[in-house]
């Protein structure tokens, strides 16, 4: 995220040293696919109200459909970063907050 913007109820990077807050891109976890890996994780049941409200939190990011092991019995996704945001991460200068 750019940490020069404010938007309402989201959060930015102060620099724990100087109490400032930086003109920096901040880079949060992110997942790229590729078939040989896994990724462990737990799977969560919800409702479409609270899918809806996941995807607005994560806006960074896109949901994708998933298979786990063992199968959930259901749909299972997990989030993944946009391009938009994988291409701010490139472009920099980005930090990662320790405490997420």
């Amino acid at each position: 995220m750019d940490n020069t913007k404010d938007l309402p109820g989201y959060k930015y990077y102060v620099d724990a040293h100087t109490g400032e807050r930086p003109a920096v891109y901040v880079a949060f976890l992110d997942i790229a696919p590729d078939p040989a890996s896994t990724v462990p994780g737990v799977v969560l049941p919800v409702d479409g109200d609270r899918l809806r409200a996941l995807d607005a939190r994560e806006r960074n990011y896109e949901r994708i459909e998933v298979a786990v092991d063992p199968p959930s019995g259901g749909r299972t996704y997990t989030y993944v970063g946009t391009a938009a945001a994988r291409e701010r991460f490139r472009a920099g200068p980005t930090v990662i907050a320790r405490a997420y």
